[in-house]
């Protein structure tokens, strides 16, 4: 869009987060597109795990009754949301993700659309490009991990962050990916296996920066916590074990 503020942005790494959810549904292909053609440099996903091993673009494990309907139209209500590690990529097809009024976003515009897998969405932003820009986007994608959903919600870490890391080769993305989560386990195991994939560890705005920074067996590329808990001393300190410091995130202009 030639109208989109970001195009005077040329030394930002601007993010789409869930694609341009704004405008368009969450993690969805259109939303992904049409965030690239705003001036998106990087497209922020969330990722999990179908029951056939499929990976996944959902912010929650789960079907959400705030913007998800089942098979017959149907709202879903909350509590009694079907676990996507439980249904099979097909079964999660079947499922309508936008055409539910999202309460956080009057301006979105809704479409019947179901969560797509990670391959399909790569399939299609690899053949575009940034209006202006030949570049071809990065991709920040969050690894939803808890270690008490092991076996509920997801497989292990290490199970996950094979299948992830797998995809990525395949796809020929892993050198424009960044694996980010809240979770230092799912990290741990990324590290392990790919160690010269970008990696950030983001934290909780409650947590104490220093104390988290330290628990890692290894120096992410990033790390990135609630913007409300940085102070000089604590990027200084980012900085000079070998991270950089991306904080999360302003929502308000008056913040």
């Amino acid at each position: 869009d030639s109208t989109s503020p970001f195009k005077k942005c040329t030394d930002f790494d601007i993010q789409g987060h869930r694609g341009a959810r704004g405008y368009l549904p969450e993690n969805s292909i259109p939303g992904f597109i049409l965030a690239l053609e705003q001036g998106a440099t990087t497209l922020e996903m969330d990722i999990v795990v179908s029951n056939d091993a499929e990976v996944v673009l959902s912010h929650e494990p789960w079907m959400n009754s705030v913007i998800c309907k089942d098979t017959d139209g149907n709202d879903f209500n909350e509590g009694q949301e079907p676990n996507l590690y439980q249904m099979s990529m097909e079964e999660i097809r079947t499922c309508d993700c936008g055409s539910k009024a999202n309460p956080g976003f009057p301006s979105q515009k809704q479409m019947a659309i179901s969560k797509p897998a990670l391959w399909e969405v790569i399939s299609v932003t690899e053949k575009l490009r940034t209006k202006g820009d030949s570049a071809l986007p990065r991709y920040n994608i969050e690894l939803k991990f808890k270690d008490e959903w092991v076996d509920v919600y997801h497989p292990s870490a290490q199970q996950f962050a094979s299948l992830l890391i797998g995809e990525l080769r395949e796809l020929g993305i892993s050198d424009r990916s960044c694996i980010q989560s809240f979770s230092n386990t799912a990290l741990e195991a990324v590290h392990a296996i790919a160690p010269e994939v970008c990696t950030t560890w983001l934290i909780e705005e409650e947590s104490d920066f220093m104390e988290n920074a330290l628990t890692l067996s290894f120096t992410p590329s990033i790390i990135s916590p609630h913007y409300k808990m940085l102070t000089h001393e604590e990027v200084k300190f980012a900085h000079e074990v070998g991270a950089k410091v991306i904080p999360w995130t302003v929502n308000n202009q008056g913040e």
